[in-house]
């Protein structure tokens, strides 16, 4: 017997709460796990599996044993989510503020910056090294999109909605349309930008 054919003889309840630990752990940590190791997967998906089975166990009874697996299953998924947006941080903070570490175990800023629970951007400018600069004016423009106002990628790529464009032989800001009302089929233009473009990116954010 081979390893898939040992891991799908587990018992039903194992198998669901494996599945809901990677999924939980791909909830919690999508766009943050960049620096993680296999032993940190592992560890992390055991967690919320854990988390899974004993939910499962408490609910379940002799007479149906896997009554409590989904619902198990459910909590562990929840229990990422609000990891993910309302523990990581604050358990976080509390650490550096007593003084137990001052690091967020992020490999760069820009890590940081996308891991952080941060208010949304306002503004995004964009200066490339050829001396040109784009810029996002009003970002809640481009929040009812189904891309979002932009996309910060975890390499340092950027996707945005560029509303002006500054020439550095003019010395001026040029408006851009990302919309063409003559043309609404097309929809909204998206630029990417790759990473090895970028020179520096600035972004407002609210207080």
């Amino acid at each position: 017997m081979n390893g898939a054919e040992a891991f799908l003889e587990l018992p039903l309840g194992t198998l669901v709460a494996l599945g809901a630990g990677y999924l939980s752990y791909r909830a919690a940590y999508v766009g943050r796990a960049g620096h993680h190791t296999q032993t940190d997967v592992v560890f992390v998906v055991i967690v919320f599996a854990a988390i899974a089975m004993g939910v499962s166990s408490i609910l379940s009874t002799p007479a149906a044993p896997d009554a409590g697996v989904f619902l198990g299953a459910w909590v562990a998924y929840v229990a990422a989510l609000l990891w993910r947006k309302h523990i990581s941080h604050r358990v976080a903070k509390a650490v550096r503020e007593r003084g137990y570490g001052d690091h967020d175990g992020q490999p760069s800023a820009w890590r940081t910056m996308l891991a952080d629970q941060l208010k949304g951007p306002t503004r995004l400018v964009v200066y490339l090294k050829d001396g040109s600069r784009l810029m996002t004016s009003r970002l809640a423009d481009f929040e009812h999109l189904a891309t979002g106002c932009c996309i910060l990628g975890e390499d340092g790529s950027i996707a945005m909605y560029v509303t002006d464009a500054y020439d550095p032989v003019s010395k001026d800001w040029i408006v851009q349309q990302p919309y063409d009302p003559e043309n609404p089929t097309w929809g909204y233009e998206f630029t990417q930008i790759p990473a090895n473009e970028v020179a520096r990116v600035e972004i407002s954010r609210p207080n």
